[in-house]
């Protein structure tokens, strides 16, 4: 189908755009509402069909406007639009390539190492990236990693952690951690905080990369008091870098938050010396960068 006229951050008013809100009841879950950003290809519709019983995936309005609308090798549509091969089969291919299941001791916390652990606090993101190595917790439709033998409660959770005074790092991941309400996220942090071992608090978010209008001054005032609190982010590739991106990296820096960012190697989106050498030049100058005209 060829559309003369795709929406554009440009077709919403401008107090909208800035609620990350506004986004998230506003996100892209149907072909329909795919076609109204880009033309979408045969490829693509062909992924969504194939993949509909098997994953889950959504996508941002902020996010579907940095696709460029007519090429399907587009990075930000590789990494966000459901792909054919999704659903093949691979042999040796394991639902928990990362061993979260093997090494689960509550609902929440995953100890695989000595003196850190993770915690799975969300099982949903903005956008669901489609070389996810947590698909079956994210997005899989036949199951997550939450345990029905668990409840709700995060008490076990925190116990867990002040049972092993081994546990200096903590590492708070999903899913999204920023899918969660500003209470929620400040209730995880302060009971954190709260036991006398752990060392370091990581939040592990694409946020800034998906829906940077997350990354608010409440937000920011919230990781603030518990510091030192480590942010680290997801930038792929440098259509990813915008000015509003950088903005959302400068209201963190400016709150006294430190930000990293690990990139994945992905095949056709930035498996180039160039591409990686731009999109680390870039993430060098935030965040002062603002998007090239």
């Amino acid at each position: 189908m060829n559309r003369e006229v795709f929406l554009t951050k440009d077709s919403f008013a401008p107090d909208d755009w800035k609620s990350w809100k506004f986004h998230m009841k506003n996100l892209i879950r149907t072909e329909d509402n795919l076609a109204k950003w880009i033309n979408i290809s045969e490829r693509e519709r062909r992924g969504i069909t194939v993949t509909e019983k098997s994953y889950l995936w959504m996508i941002t309005p902020y996010y579907a406007s940095l696709m460029d609308p007519e090429d399907e090798n587009c990075p930000i549509r590789l990494q966000s639009i459901p792909h054919p091969v999704e659903t093949g089969s691979s042999s040796g291919a394991s639902v928990d390539p990362v061993g979260d299941m093997k090494y689960a001791k509550t609902r929440r916390v995953v100890h695989k190492y000595p003196n850190r652990v993770i915690l799975l606090v969300s099982d949903t993101c903005p956008v669901y990236c489609r070389h996810c190595t947590r698909k079956f917790h994210t997005t899989s439709l036949e199951g997550t990693y939450y345990n029905a033998e668990f409840g709700n409660d995060y008490e076990p959770d925190f116990e867990y952690i002040r049972q092993h005074s081994d546990i200096t790092d903590v590492l708070l991941t999903g899913g999204d951690p920023l899918t969660l309400p500003d209470s929620k996220i400040d209730m995880i942090l302060k009971n954190l905080r709260s036991i006398p071992h752990v060392e370091i608090i990581r939040i592990g978010s694409r946020y800034p990369v998906f829906l940077p209008q997350r990354i608010t001054p409440e937000l920011c005032e919230i990781l603030s008091r518990y510091h030192p609190v480590w942010f680290s982010t997801h930038f792929n590739h440098p259509v990813e870098v915008t000015g509003e991106a950088a903005a959302a990296v400068d209201m963190l820096l400016r709150h006294g938050i430190p930000v990293q960012n690990q990139s994945v190697l992905l095949k056709g989106i930035n498996d180039s010396v160039e591409i990686m050498r731009t999109l680390n030049r870039r993430l060098g100058l935030l965040p002062v960068f603002r998007t090239p005209s």
